[in-house]
């Protein structure tokens, strides 16, 4: 795995940890720890992230569920660790993609990815795109409690290459260092740096 850390004048420093596996990718991005229990989404969470300030999921939760639209429609148990050795030197522990069910359709996967491609080429997203790459992805913004504390937390989740996914990256800005709290540029920024050195340390080209 590859840990990645950028702030870009946010009040919270964001870290950003991308696991590659066999092409099944989960990148996680936020200010907190998410601990597992068993693998599985749910367990002791820091953080909750709203999103369209209605609903409430974890920043694993939401890259999961991400992951499963990237996959095909393939909803894969997330794992941190790649694998684990002894002092000898021999492998004890391994993480390995398990598909746990079908939760879309294919071709409703693909008409998502599709509109997450237009998203990067057409709105909110086009800053987030790293020279030389084609993504896709989606912009956040969420108000927090209380309402008129005017305080939000602006995010994007992104996949590369738009084509062929191996890179999945969420980033979450939890109120702005500034006037207007609900610009998403940072968060487009943070992943489109991020986008920048991880894909060509992967050996990923276009």
């Amino acid at each position: 795995s590859d840990v990645c850390s950028s702030d870009l004048g946010a009040r919270r420093h964001q870290v950003v940890l991308v696991v590659r596996e066999a092409r099944h990718v989960v990148a996680y991005a936020h200010q907190r720890h998410v601990l597992l229990q068993g693998g599985g989404t749910r367990g002791p969470v820091g953080v909750l992230k709203e999103t369209e300030q209605c609903l409430a999921v974890t920043p694993l939760q939401l890259t999961t569920a991400m992951a499963a639209v990237v996959n095909g429609g393939k909803l894969l148990s997330p794992y941190i660790v790649k694998e684990a050795m002894n002092s000898a030197g021999e492998v004890v522990y391994q993480g390995t993609p398990r598909v746990l069910r079908e939760v879309l359709t294919p071709e409703t996967a693909e008409w998502i990815r599709k509109a997450m491609r237009r998203v990067v080429t057409e709105g909110t997203g086009k800053s987030a795109r790293p020279a030389g790459y084609m993504i896709g992805g989606k912009t956040g913004t969420a108000q927090t409690y209380p309402r008129d504390g005017n305080d939000f937390v602006v995010s994007f989740i992104g996949y590369a290459p738009a084509d062929d996914p191996e890179v999945l990256v969420y980033v979450v800005v939890d109120r702005v260092n500034e006037a207007k709290q609900d610009n998403v540029g940072y968060a487009r920024e943070i992943s489109r740096n991020i986008f920048t050195e991880v894909l060509p340390y992967m050996n990923i080209f276009m």
